[in-house]
């Protein structure tokens, strides 16, 4: 079961929007039928609101699941998209000395998305990741946007079942769809994340391989 991921400014204005609409609807369709010679009673107005509240649960369905993140309408409703795959490269300080370089992987996050829920699963060529919570924050006076996670990894170490635990904070650049920040983890270790969106479609990759097959290792995964 995915978590929400609306505000709860944004919650508040979609129940007052679904309330409002299937308000509406209920007078549309009872004044439909008392033209058509029904008559006010109790029976007809439960008819009535039942089926309205039937088209806003169908029409709603639609919206959050396709038409949210249609052209203007993302930025109308606050949601930013970020569903798709990204590529690019972590750098961490796993295994590293003070003084020596970060360790720098390729790395593939693959984001599903509808206008209220969003999970995040990552790939390494030797780890799986998940996310656990999900929260995409916007500054009101800034209008920046950060994607702000925690997730859990699998398989830290080759040989292992381990899991590990951490969290992430990136920064959400949509004019250039780019995702920049940092990451923390349990073990304890931490490092930054640069990652570029390649595909708005989230279903062509389930594996690590899936995405370098597709897009093989090279330029298109720096990012400067």
């Amino acid at each position: 079961m995915n978590n929400l991921t609306l505000t709860s400014a944004q919650f508040s204005h979609l129940k007052k929007a679904v309330a409002g609409f299937c308000g509406v609807a209920a007078l549309i369709i009872g004044s439909y039928h008392v033209h058509h010679g029904s008559t006010y009673s109790l029976a007809n107005g439960f008819r009535w609101v039942s089926a309205a509240l039937t088209v806003t649960t169908l029409l709603f369905w639609v919206f959050y699941t396709w038409i949210w993140r249609w052209a203007w309408i993302p930025k109308f409703v606050g949601q930013p998209v970020v569903r798709g795959v990204w590529i690019g490269y972590l750098s961490s300080n796993y295994g590293r000395h003070q003084g020596n370089a970060p360790l720098k992987k390729p790395i593939v996050f693959v984001m599903r998305q509808t206008y209220l829920t969003l999970s995040i699963q990552s790939f390494t060529d030797t780890q799986i990741g998940e996310s656990k919570v999900e929260a995409l924050l916007r500054n009101e006076r800034t209008q920046a946007v950060r994607l702000a996670y925690v997730f859990e990894l699998k398989n830290e170490y080759p040989g292992t079942r381990s899991l590990v635990n951490g969290a992430g904070d990136l920064e959400f650049l949509p004019l250039i769809s780019e995702l920049r920040g940092s990451y923390w983890t349990s073990t304890p270790t931490h490092g930054s994340l640069q990652l570029r969106r390649v595909s708005s479609d989230s279903d062509t990759v389930k594996r690590f391989e899936d995405a370098v097959k597709r897009w093989p290792i090279g330029p298109q995964w720096e990012i400067t």
